[in-house]
C-alpha cells in the first residue's frame, strides 16, 4: 500500500444564512507527513470541526484543494475514502452487541479474534483484549462499559479496520496521546 500524506492548500469555508456570512476557515494550508501525528488545537468556534468535516467530506470547502497521495479527495471515490480514512468522534456509536461485534462491524460472520485482541491492546482496552471478554455484551449504546472505554473501543475499531488515516476528535479518553501514538 501506498504511504499517505495529507496536504491543505489554502482551504476557505464560509456558512452562509440569510445576511449573516461567516468565514470559519481562511487560507488554511497544512501538510501533513506519512507516519507523522498532529494535533490541531484552537479555540471554540475557531474551525477544527469544519476542517474535520471537510476532510470526512461531510462538507466541501469554498475553496482550496485538499490531497492525500497527491491526489484532491474529492476525486476519490467514496468508498476508497472510507476505507482510507477513520473517524473517532465525540461521541462514538457503540452497538447493541459483543466487544468483537463492536471492533468489527461489518465483519461479524468473518471476525478475526487475534486482530481483535490486538487492536484491543493497542486502543489500551487490556481488560477486553481476551477471548473471554470477545463475547462480553456492551449493551444499547454501550452502556454497560464507561465512556472512555467506548471512545477506546472506537479507536480500536480503526486500528482493526486498518485505516491509513485516523482523526479522533477530542479525545478526553487517551490522556497520554504520544504513549497511545507510539503503539501505533
Amino acid at each position: 500500500m501506498s504511504e499517505v500524506a495529507v496536504r491543505c492548500a489554502n482551504v476557505h469555508k464560509r456558512f452562509e444564512e440569510g445576511d449573516l456570512s461567516v468565514s470559519v476557515l481562511r487560507d488554511v494550508s497544512l501538510e501533513v507527513k506519512s507516519g507523522a501525528r498532529i494535533a490541531i488545537i484552537g479555540t471554540s468556534g475557531s474551525g477544527k470541526s469544519t476542517l474535520v468535516k471537510i476532510l470526512l467530506r461531510l462538507y466541501k470547502a469554498d475553496s482550496g484543494k485538499i490531497m492525500v497521495d497527491g491526489e484532491e479527495i474529492s476525486d476519490r471515490n467514496e468508498l476508497s475514502w472510507q476505507q482510507l480514512i477513520g473517524y473517532v468522534g465525540q461521541q462514538p456509536y457503540i452497538l447493541k452487541g459483543t466487544i468483537a461485534e463492536n471492533v468489527a462491524l461489518a465483519e461479524v460472520d468473518d471476525l478475526n479474534e487475534g486482530k481483535i485482541i490486538e487492536s484491543l491492546t493497542l486502543a489500551g482496552l487490556h481488560d477486553f483484549a481476551n477471548q473471554n471478554m470477545l463475547s462480553y455484551n456492551v449493551g444499547e449504546g454501550g452502556i454497560k462499559i464507561s465512556e472512555g472505554q467506548k471512545q477506546r473501543l472506537a479507536i480500536a475499531r480503526v486500528i482493526y479496520k486498518g485505516n491509513k488515516i485516523i482523526i479522533l476528535d477530542k479525545d478526553k479518553s487517551v490522556k497520554n496521546m504520544n504513549s497511545f501514538f507510539k503503539k501505533l
